[in-house]
């Protein structure tokens, strides 16, 4: 699915090629490994679950980091987002998402992450999402993604990720509850390389009482049937061109071995043929046209025969596999229009109204230092719980202005909330 997106996105200079030279990567790392643990104390006491209601989740891919990043891709896409070439790191995108969503009824994103060793891009990514949706009543649920080499290929480092999920992230008030338990999907699991008894003993260590969701990606997933994960969701069901009987066979066949938890997913059509192409990808699904909506409805009606009251809508944003919905230059908003009166009728009551994106600022709760790039030389320090227009973000760096040079300080050493009283800081003057 990634392999030719996502070969930018790793650690090392290969992780922000699109966006910056490895010399000016390697002090923008150095910091950011220095200030790694903790994270932030982001985290407060969960809110109530979401009310164990019909929901409608979509997998969302967070490693869209700016211009650079789609444009590097300009060769395996189809199509762009009508917000323009984005980065999910900055605020009033994740909070324009979260809205869009919202309008159609979807109630969750499911954020791929590459784990917490990953600094540059997902991680920030994560947080900033998690961030936003606590502020407009939405959710957020982690998938685990273990495509990219460079992470989740030991137990230390797949271990760093889980006890950041589990003693920090899923006590964000924002995090994603089902049935009064948080949601931990994986994603390409078996590329880990490690048997069915390596994964029954990590959620014996991390979770013996089964108090989260474990969900594994795929019917024959390594780590399905022993006990490590509770039930399975396909990321890419395609193949089944929106056939009810494939998706009812899939569920049984997984309950026959002792999952519990089958979570459908939905696309509004699928061509990989570029991207197939480009990384010599075996076997790629065949092309499934988005039938001016009919491809979207008829896996809806699938998925819903399965009496699951779940529904993952794959994906939000994945526009190298022409799987998103998010409205697009090509396709506007036909598969949110699609969703939305079915979403209706499905959960038995009306989306919230859009809400005015706010202005965003930038706040540091002690003396922090500001950098320039790429030397980063520090020019100053900035004031704690006065507010900074946010001006761009790159490698976690976010930038605000700061007298007559841009400076750049980690999301590490920050909060970003909506403010109303963003005013120039003394130094702008």
């Amino acid at each position: 699915m990634k392999q030719f997106l996502v070969s930018a996105i790793s650690i090392g200079a290969r992780l922000i090629a699109p966006l910056c030279t490895k010399m000016r990567f390697i002090p923008i790392l150095a910091l950011l490994l220095l200030t790694i643990q903790p994270i932030r104390a982001y985290f407060a006491t969960p809110e109530e679950s979401i009310p164990n209601t019909r929901q409608v989740w979509a997998f969302y891919l967070s490693f869209w980091a700016g211009e650079s990043t789609w444009n590097w891709q300009e060769s395996v896409l189809d199509d762009t987002p009508t917000i323009g070439l984005y980065n999910s790191k900055l605020p009033a995108i994740a909070a324009t998402h979260i809205e869009q969503a919202k309008s159609a009824g979807i109630s969750s994103f499911i954020v791929s992450w590459f784990g917490i060793d990953e600094i540059i891009t997902t991680t920030p990514a994560l947080i900033n999402l998690l961030d936003r949706a606590h502020e407009q009543h939405f959710k957020i649920g982690v998938a685990i993604d273990i495509f990219v080499g460079d992470f989740h290929r030991d137990y230390a480092s797949i271990a760093r990720s889980l006890t950041w999920l589990m003693n920090e992230a899923i006590h964000h008030p924002a995090y994603l509850y089902y049935e009064g338990k948080p949601v931990i999907l994986f994603a390409f699991q078996h590329l880990a390389g490690f048997g069915d008894n390596f994964w029954r003993e990590l959620r014996d260590e991390f979770d013996p009482q089964h108090n989260t969701l474990w969900l594994a990606e795929g019917l024959s997933a390594c780590c399905l049937y022993d006990g490590a994960m509770d039930g399975m969701y396909a990321f890419n069901m395609a193949w089944a061109n929106g056939d009810k009987d494939f998706y009812l066979a899939e569920r049984n066949l997984m309950q026959a071995f002792g999952g519990t938890f089958y979570l459908p997913s939905i696309s509004p059509g699928w061509d990989e043929d570029k991207i197939a192409q480009a990384t010599n990808r075996p076997n790629p699904t065949s092309r499934r046209e988005r039938e001016n909506g009919a491809f979207l409805a008829r896996a809806w009606d699938a998925a819903t025969a399965t009496e699951s009251d779940v529904i993952l809508v794959v994906s939000w944003n994945e526009f190298v596999e022409n799987s998103h919905i998010e409205p697009s230059k090509l396709y506007g908003t036909q598969s949110l229009d699609i969703l939305r009166p079915r979403i209706t009728e499905w959960r038995g009551f009306f989306p919230e109204p859009a809400t005015p994106i706010p202005e965003y600022a930038l706040f540091v709760d002690e003396p922090t230092p500001i950098y320039t790039l790429p030397d980063m030389e520090v020019i100053g320090e900035l004031t704690p719980n006065s507010p900074y227009r946010i001006v761009g973000e790159d490698g976690g760096m976010y930038a605000v202005m700061f007298g007559d040079m841009m400076g750049y300080v980690s999301y590490q050493h920050i909060t970003i909330r909506p403010s109303t009283t963003i005013t120039l800081s003394i130094n702008d003057f």
